[in-house]
């Protein structure tokens, strides 16, 4: 959240949504400490109906999660969400743990591979524009919708 401030600007929102109460209040101080005005922190659950008007965002970062929501079965709820508040111009980046044996991370049985995480994403409407390594434990995927 704190990169996304500086990339949406003066001109921008963004928006950190998190289940987590502590990682909320954590993200508040912090954000309250650096005197950062264009991010919006809030507990809640894409597994819900997210507090944002439909087609509102610009893009939309899952970091980290995207291999629970499948594990959980969750994908039917979570997905469909991203694609409704998500503009006809957005983007979609989904940053997820590599799948290497022996590196930090969830186990490797719950991760997506890249394959893996397009097999699943894009039957709700996504197309992959890219994927790009971000460095040692993680991979970048974009896609747009379709």
């Amino acid at each position: 959240p704190l990169v996304a401030s500086r990339v949406v600007g003066d001109r921008g929102v963004g928006h950190a949504f998190d289940v987590d109460e502590h990682a909320i209040t954590s993200l508040r101080s912090e954000i309250e400490e650096r005197n950062i005005q264009n991010i919006h922190p809030m507990i809640a659950d894409v597994t819900r109906r997210l507090p944002l008007d439909d087609r509102s965002i610009d893009c939309v970062l899952v970091a980290n999660v995207m291999h629970g929501f499948a594990a959980n079965g969750e994908l039917d709820v979570v997905l469909p969400e991203v694609r409704r508040v998500l503009k006809e111009s957005g983007l979609l980046g989904v940053v997820e743990f590599k799948k290497v044996k022996d590196t930090p991370g969830p186990p490797l049985s719950v991760r997506l591979s890249p394959a893996e995480l397009d097999s699943v994403i894009t039957p709700f409407g996504f197309r992959l524009m890219g994927t790009v390594g971000t460095g040692q434990f993680h991979y970048l995927a974009l896609y747009g919708p379709c």
